[in-house]
C-alpha cells in the first residue's frame, strides 16, 4: 500500500513538471512570435526618422541646358590633355593629373551635401553696381547684365555637358575703403536696399547670389552676421575677399590683408547651424586668395554636411601664370573644391571656357570680373 502510494505521487509530480514544461514553452514561443515584430516597428521607425534628417530642401536654381550638339569634355581633348595637365599650369613640374578630366573635387575630397557644386558648375559676376572700377557688375544695367551672365554660363554648359552650369551674381556687399569710416572699421556696407534689388534679380533669373565681404578691420565672423537676412533666403551664398583684411594701423588697398584659415571655419560653422536651424539648402563658402600671405591655416578649413567649400585663384595677368598659380594655391593646398577668376580687361589672353577646363582639377566656379 505504501509502495502504491509512493508511485502514486511520483506520477503525479512528473506531469505536473510535464504540463509546467509545456506552459513555460508556450509562453516562451509567444513571447518569441511577438518580439520580431516589436523588433520590425521600431526598425521602421528608426529609418523613418532617418530618412526624414536626410530629406533636404531643393536647391533653388536652374542650370543652363547644355546645347544639343554639345559633346561631352572627354570627347573634346586629346589623349595627352586627357592624362597630362596643361604645361603652363604645370610650369615646368610633372604634368601628371591629380583628377581625370571634369573632375571638380580635389584629390581625397568627398561633398556630403546636396549643395550646387555636387553635380553643377558656377559662372559667376564680380562687381559693385555703383562702381564699374570693381567688376562686370558695374558696367551694365541689371537686366543687361544677366543677359550676358547667361551667355556667358552657357558657354560652360557646352563645353562640359556633363556638369551643367549654373549662372550667379558675386555681389560685393561691403567694400573695402582707405577711409576708416564712422565705425573705424574702413568698410562701406552696400544699402541693403541695392542687395535687396539683386537678390530679387538672381531669383527670378533661377541664379544664385554671392555676397562677397571685403572685411577691412572687421572680423569675418561680424560681417557674416551682419548679412544674416540674406544668407536666410535659400539662393544666398558667402565669399571672403582675404585680401583686404587688415590689421589695426594698417589701411585696406595699401597694406596687403590676410585671414586666418580658422576666421573661415567661424563662418562655416555658423552658416552650417544656420542651415540646420532653418532648414535652409545646403550652402557655399567661396575663399579668395591671389598671393601666399593672404591665406593662413589652410588647414584648418574643413567642408561640413551643409556648407561647401572652394578655394578661388583670383589673381590677374599673363594666363601661364595665373594657371601656375591655380597649381599652386588650389591644387596642392587644396581643401574641396576650386575657383578661378577671369578678368575680361586685364587677363593676356582671356582664355575660354575650353582652356579653362583643362585645369586640374577642372575648376567648380569660375568668376569673371
Amino acid at each position: 500500500m505504501k509502495k502504491s502510494a509512493l508511485l502514486f505521487s511520483g506520477v503525479l509530480i512528473l506531469f505536473f513538471l510535464i504540463a509546467c514544461s509545456e506552459n513555460t514553452t508556450t509562453q516562451e514561443n509567444e513571447k518569441s512570435d511577438e518580439e520580431p515584430a516589436q523588433e520590425e516597428g521600431a526598425s521602421d521607425e528608426k529609418e523613418d526618422k532617418k530618412e526624414t534628417e536626410e530629406e533636404k530642401p531643393p536647391q533653388p536654381y536652374k542650370a543652363m541646358e547644355p546645347s544639343k550638339d554639345a559633346s561631352p569634355l572627354k570627347e573634346t581633348l586629346s589623349e595627352e590633355e586627357l592624362e597630362k595637365m596643361p604645361s603652363e599650369e604645370a610650369r615646368g613640374g610633372d604634368r601628371t593629373r591629380m583628377v581625370p578630366v571634369g573632375e571638380t573635387l580635389v584629390k581625397g575630397a568627398e561633398d556630403q551635401t546636396d549643395g550646387p557644386l555636387k553635380d553643377h558648375r558656377l559662372v559667376a559676376y564680380y562687381g559693385h553696381p555703383n562702381s564699374s572700377n570693381m567688376g562686370i557688375l558695374g558696367e551694365m544695367e541689371p537686366d543687361e547684365l544677366m543677359e550676358k551672365l547667361k551667355e556667358q554660363t552657357q558657354a560652360y554648359s557646352d563645353a562640359d555637358p556633363s556638369r551643367p552650369a549654373v549662372p550667379m551674381i558675386e555681389l560685393i556687399s561691403t567694400v573695402a575703403q582707405r577711409d576708416p569710416g564712422t565705425e573705424g572699421t574702413y568698410v562701406h556696407p552696400t544699402p541693403p536696399e541695392k542687395i535687396d534689388e539683386y537678390a530679387k534679380l538672381a531669383e527670378e533669373n533661377d541664379a544664385l547670389l554671392m555676397l562677397d565681404v571685403q572685411l577691412g578691420t572687421d572680423s569675418v565672423i561680424n560681417q557674416v552676421k551682419s548679412l544674416e537676412k540674406w544668407l536666410k533666403m535659400p539662393h544666398v551664398h558667402l565669399a571672403i575677399d582675404t585680401e583686404f583684411h587688415v590689421k589695426e594701423g594698417e589701411t585696406p588697398g595699401i597694406d596687403l590683408g590676410q585671414v586666418d584659415g580658422a576666421e573661415v571655419q567661424e563662418a562655416v560653422d555658423y552658416l552650417t547651424e544656420m542651415v540646420e536651424e532653418n532648414d535652409l539648402p545646403d550652402k557655399i563658402v567661396l575663399v579668395h586668395q591671389f598671393m601666399d600671405e593672404a591665406l593662413t591655416n589652410k588647414e584648418a578649413i574643413q567642408p561640413t554636411e551643409n556648407v561647401e567649400v572652394a578655394l578661388n585663384y583670383d589673381g590677374w595677368g599673363d594666363s601661364a601664370t595665373k594657371m601656375s598659380l591655380y597649381r599652386k594655391f588650389v591644387r596642392n593646398e587644396a581643401v574641396q573644391y576650386g575657383g578661378f577668376k577671369i578678368f575680361y580687361n586685364k587677363d593676356e589672353p582671356v582664355l575660354s571656357p575650353e582652356e579653362v577646363l583643362k585645369l586640374d582639377p577642372n575648376p567648380a566656379i569660375i568668376n569673371y570680373q
